[in-house]
């Protein structure tokens, strides 16, 4: 549909700590606020997965790992927010916003 489609991706990621000596898990979520803006639907055969393709435009994209946010991309309310520092403050002082 041609509307704001949220988006929230997991994940589970294995690290190995080389220090420790010990193979742990990341929990990673990405958050995301897309519009589509392509779409083809593909082809339909018998026995075979659907190959459409979409492409859309992203709103908004934060990354948390282990429920730290690392990223923060929001282009409407000039946020860019990746591993604890924000580029554009600067920009929003200056807007006074």
């Amino acid at each position: 549909a041609p509307r704001r489609h949220n988006i929230d991706l997991r994940a589970a990621q294995q690290i190995e700590d080389t220090v420790a000596g010990e193979v742990k898990v990341q929990n990673i979520k990405h958050i995301l606020v897309v519009i589509p803006k392509t779409h083809t639907p593909g082809t339909v055969a018998p026995a075979t997965p659907e190959n459409g393709t979409g492409e859309f435009a992203v709103r908004y994209w934060a990354t948390y790992i282990d429920g730290k946010k690392v990223r923060e991309i929001d282009p409407l309310n000039f946020i860019c927010l990746i591993d604890g520092t924000d580029y554009l403050a600067d920009v929003r002082k200056a807007l006074g916003k």
